[in-house]
């Protein structure tokens, strides 16, 4: 079939800032469970990570401003920028790259080993190293940190000069792709003899396969997949999901991969149909050992997953990702999996026009910038 192409990319932007706000309501946050989304204030209090790969997200303007740090720009001190603080104790030596991409302000990043920040300098520092919501690299992203076993690392989020806001950081191993526990094997051979140097992909082609052919997936699955392309032919393996809703869900769709990936969600109209499998809902591409993640909302229906490798990068046998599909009901604010009270309250709290972005405006369910009836209606719909 012809090469898919974004839908439409203005859509992007949006649907990722709703994410934000999704993930900073503690609907959302990977790696690890707990009861609500942000880092610490402070080092003394710092949100754990327990687990790798990593996502989470929230929103700076709750916190206070307790280091006065610079990386690249600015002197010492200048800082007024409010902060947060997450900790990490690998359990052996490894090497992690961590992000701010997708976070909607300018953005500092911090690691320090062993203690808080003192009179050390930082073993890794970014400021603009990766792209935010609005196309500006004005995001920090920290590739290939060595870290030692039994020693924890505090990761301090920061703003240049006095910037705050929402923020998302990822934080996956640089041998990054390996397969987790409890993950679901794609089982597909890479390497072969065709006429393009790849092998007939009988597991997940899709609509790019002879006879297309899908993975079905759940809400919560992780794929532990793996790809292969040839920059000669020109030919490349993608790799296409399937996932089946019987009501509408926000969707998020979260890759980390050992290469550049090209990763979206298909505008399939909720048919299983090639022919009405178009171009992207939503898309976007992410650097090797950068997990990253495209969200919208869907119908009930069929809907397809697309994962695959850049077409001018070579790709080996068996260049390893991990990707996760996770649903939460529309108007589920707060995560706990149901519609109900508290979800009428913090839809309430929001009532009237929402505030300008890049601040989040989940209650506003219909899209039309403001929290009414409307959208009270919306909820009460799903109400348990």
């Amino acid at each position: 079939m012809a090469t898919l192409l974004p839908c439409g990319r203005d859509a992007v932007s949006a649907q990722r800032l709703a994410l934000i706000g999704l993930i900073a309501a503690g609907a959302i946050c990977i790696g690890q469970s707990r009861a609500y989304a942000d880092g610490g204030e402070n080092c003394d209090n710092a949100a754990v990570i327990t687990a790798l790969p990593f996502i989470d997200a929230g929103d700076t303007n709750f916190f206070a401003n307790d280091y006065q740090l610079t990386c690249v720009f600015g002197e010492a001190g200048d800082s007024n920028a409010r902060d947060v603080v997450y900790k990490y104790t690998p359990k052996q030596d490894e090497s992690v790259s961590i992000s701010l991409s997708g976070s909607a302000y300018d953005t500092e990043l911090y690691v320090f080993e062993g203690a808080c920040p003192d009179e050390d300098l930082p073993i890794a520092c970014s400021d603009d190293d990766a792209f935010g919501p609005d196309g500006r690299n004005f995001n920090a992203h920290i590739a290939n940190v060595e870290l030692s076993a039994g020693i924890t690392y505090y990761i301090v989020i920061d703003g240049y000069l006095d910037e705050r806001g929402l923020y998302v950081i990822t934080m996956d191993s640089s041998d990054c792709g390996s397969c987790i526990d409890g993950a679901t094997l794609e089982n597909e051979p890479n390497c072969g003899l065709g006429e393009d140097g790849l092998p007939d992909d009988f597991i997940n082609g899709g609509c790019n396969s002879e006879i297309p052919i899908f993975m079905s997936m759940v809400d919560g699955e992780t794929i532990c997949g793996s790809i292969a392309s040839n920059p000669v032919t020109g030919a490349r393996d993608t790799d296409w999901y399937e996932l089946v809703l019987t009501e509408t869900r926000i969707v998020t769709w979260i890759v980390s991969a050992e290469f550049r990936t090209q990763f979206g969600i298909i505008d399939t109209g909720g048919v299983a149909d090639c022919e009405a499998a178009s171009c992207f809902l939503t898309f976007t591409e992410s650097a090797a050992c950068q997990p990253s993640y495209v969200s919208t909302q869907l119908d009930e229906g069929t809907w397809w997953f697309y994962v695959a490798p850049f077409f001018q990068d070579e790709g080996a046998c068996e260049s390893d990702y991990t990707a996760t599909i996770l649903t939460i009901l529309p108007a589920d604010f707060n995560g706990d999996g149901v519609v109900n009270t508290s979800d009428l309250l913090i839809l309430l709290g929001y009532w009237g026009p929402c505030p300008e972005q890049p601040n989040p405006c989940a209650p506003d369910l219909n899209g039309d910038g403001i929290v009414n009836t409307s959208d009270l209606l919306i909820l009460f719909a799903s109400w348990e």
